[in-house]
Parts: structure tokens; C-alpha cells; sequence
């Protein structure tokens, strides 16, 4: 019977990531020990950093405490530019495009919200029974979420700039609204 603390399966750190997320923050993996996000060691992140393995809890809260996003410090990015691409120059190109300022910690908290999520909080915060919406046509479930989005985007954008870099300005793919018929 082994003892100790169960083994953990550890995911990939790319350290050129990891180094240009330092960089871009102007950070050492001497400041990190400090962080009380991180709770990590200095000695720690660096044989992550040799290795190329770390633990995920420890790779999340790098990411939160770094701003950046976790799936880009462990290169998952490079991965899927490796799987898409027929050479290694086109490869080299669209990794080339991966910068860390695209890669915001909020990013990786975004992949992680379900679509019709948000329309559901929306809706309760409200009194307004999921069964409700769901009683709504199609068109009106489009109009409806056309009409939501354009309201809370007016309200952020008057008190926040979010960062928006180009390869994400894409939103839910949606008829245009001159093609959704009034019931």
C-alpha cells in the first residue's frame, strides 16, 4: 500500500507560455511566491516549469493570479494550431498570433458558463419561470435574446471597455433580424 499523498494527474505548462505571461506582467517566478492567489512555491513552479507537467489546481490559480488564461499557459493553443495546420510554416504562423494581452483570465472563466445559462438567471432574478421562455416560439426566443444582449452590452460598454481582440469578436450564430418573422 502506497503512502503519502494520492497521486495527482498532472496536465502540460508550456514554459515559453508561462515565460511570456511573466513578461508580459512584469512578473518573476520570485513574485509568485508571494501571491496568496498562487499558494504555491517558487521551487514549485520552476520543476513545473523544467518538467513541463503541474498540477491543474496549481495551473488554474497561476492563470488567475498571472490574469492569463490557463488552456494558454499550457499551450493547449499550440496544440489545436499543430492539429489544423498541413505544415509546420502555417503552424509557426498561427502560433505566431497567440499573444498573452488575447488571453485574459476571463477568457478560460467564459468557456466554463453554459449558453442558456445566463437567460435563465436573467429570468429568475426576474420571477420569471424558465417555463415562460420555454412557452415563447422561436422567433420570440431570438428576438428576445437579440433584445437582451443589445441592453446589457449598452450598459457595460457605458461603464467598462472590455478587451475584445479580433479573434473573438464572434457571438451566438443567429438569422439576421430581418429574416425572423413577427408572430
Amino acid at each position: 500500500m502506497k503512502r503519502g499523498r494520492p497521486e495527482i494527474e498532472m496536465v502540460d505548462l508550456n514554459p515559453k507560455r508561462l515565460q511570456e505571461a511573466l513578461d508580459y506582467r512584469g512578473r518573476s517566478l520570485r513574485s509568485l511566491n508571494l501571491d496568496p492567489i498562487l499558494n504555491a512555491s517558487e521551487k514549485t513552479i520552476r520543476r513545473a516549469k523544467k518538467t513541463g507537467k503541474i498540477n491543474p489546481d496549481i495551473l488554474d490559480r497561476l492563470g488567475k493570479c498571472l490574469d492569463v488564461d490557463p488552456d494558454f499557459l499550457s499551450g493547449d493553443y499550440d496544440k489545436w494550431a499543430a492539429f489544423y495546420s498541413s505544415t509546420r510554416e502555417e503552424e509557426e504562423s498561427i502560433k505566431s498570433q497567440f499573444i498573452v494581452q488575447d488571453y485574459p483570465y476571463v477568457h478560460y472563466q467564459r468557456k466554463s458558463i453554459a449558453p442558456g445559462q445566463i437567460i435563465n438567471d436573467i429570468l429568475i432574478e426576474h420571477g420569471i419561470p424558465i417555463s415562460e421562455f420555454n412557452k415563447l416560439s422561436q422567433n420570440e426566443r431570438a428576438h428576445f435574446f437579440i433584445e437582451i444582449n443589445r441592453a446589457v452590452s449598452g450598459v457595460i460598454w457605458k461603464y467598462f471597455k472590455p478587451h475584445r481582440p479580433s479573434i473573438y469578436n464572434y457571438t451566438i450564430p443567429m438569422p439576421p433580424e430581418d429574416e425572423i418573422t413577427q408572430e
